[in-house]
């Protein structure tokens, strides 16, 4: 296999280019690793819609693939997995490939190169644009700042112009005002002073007639107390007079009803003592008549148990002279044998 490839663009310093290119020598080196020759592995069945991996060559399958795609990932390339899968079949079919093994070196070397040189193009050309459009920005901020700053003289000195125009302006208008306030001041101080003379008299006539109102309202004031203090003295001893009755009369009432009272507390004493008395008597009667009914069962209940013992007492005595007769009776009849044997 000839690895001899012409580098030469490689040595201009670009990083991402080398990386490409030792991605590529990688996969070469792996792919010339493997014996040419391969036995020939079974037809592969192909899989159907959704793969289920329930068996362990399903697993191991399935994990080589991941392998493969992930190799396939860091060259960072374009793939057709349509194509690569159709290789992988044919390997492992037996078949004869599409490619030999000179032209598939050869087509992965140019095409990783094609690669890279594009994915260099497209970085330069990306480089050189960011560089012009920096530039351009650069030149339109200058631009701009220029411009900005002409500005901002042009509108300070048409700031300071209308500023001093205004400013004479005011001065002016200042003047003005304050002639005319000075002028309105001695029109307003002549008017006050008219009114204020013109107040004093009327308030002096005011006040006049106030005093003489003043005194005959209190003259008035002072008859309607007086009145006033006669009646309130009448009142009050009218009123002092009733209330003396008034509680004359509560007086009486009040020791009358304490005298009624009393009397109905007596005669209330004098009946619960009555009736208490009565209840203790008639309390004693029953238990004395319920103690002498109790003595008299238990004297009858005595009574029946001594008759009944001396009638057990009897019984015992009749059965046992009984049983004394019938052994009398008895023991002649057993001595005689003993007799006839003498």
């Amino acid at each position: 296999m000839n690895l001899n490839i012409d580098t030469q663009f490689f040595r201009e310093g670009n990083e991402t280019m080398k990386k490409i290119f030792i991605m590529a020598c990688v996969v070469i080196l792996a792919g010339c690793s493997q014996p040419v020759e391969q036995k020939k592995a079974a037809p592969v069945t192909p899989a159907p819609e959704v793969l289920s991996l329930d068996s362990d060559k399903s697993r191991f399958s399935y994990a080589i693939g991941i392998d493969i795609s992930s190799s396939l990932e860091q060259l960072d390339v374009e793939i057709d997995s349509k194509a690569v899968a159709a290789a992988i079949a044919d390997r492992l079919a037996g078949k004869k490939s599409k490619l030999t093994q000179e032209e598939a070196e050869t087509i992965k070397q140019e095409y990783l190169i094609d690669q890279a040189m594009k994915r260099a193009a497209a970085e330069k050309a990306a480089a050189e644009k960011a560089a012009a459009e920096k530039a351009a920005a650069e030149k339109a901020a200058a631009e701009k700042a220029a411009a900005e700053k002409a500005a901002a003289e042009k509108a300070a000195a048409e700031k300071a112009a209308a500023e001093k125009a205004a400013a004479e302006k005011a001065a002016a208008e200042k003047a003005a005002a304050e002639k005319a306030a000075a002028e309105k001041a001695a029109a307003e101080k002549a008017a006050a002073e008219k009114a204020a003379a013109e107040k004093a008299a009327a308030e002096k006539a005011a006040a006049e007639k106030a005093a003489a109102e003043k005194a005959a309202a209190a003259e008035k004031a002072a008859a309607a107390e007086k009145a006033a203090a006669e009646k309130a003295a009448a009142e009050k001893a009218a009123a002092e007079k009733a209330a003396a009755e008034k509680a004359a009369a509560e007086k009486a009432a009040a020791e009358k009803a304490a005298a009624e009272k009393a009397a109905a507390d007596k005669v209330a004493a004098e009946k619960a003592a009555a009736e208490k008395a009565a209840a203790e008597k008639a309390a004693a009667e029953k238990a004395a008549a319920e103690k002498a009914a109790a003595d008299k069962v238990a004297a009858e209940k005595a009574a029946a148990a001594e008759k009944a013992a001396a009638d057990k007492a009897a019984a015992d005595k009749a059965a046992a002279e009984k049983a004394a007769a019938e052994k009398a009776a008895a023991a002649p009849a057993t001595v005689a044998p003993a007799e006839v044997a003498q």
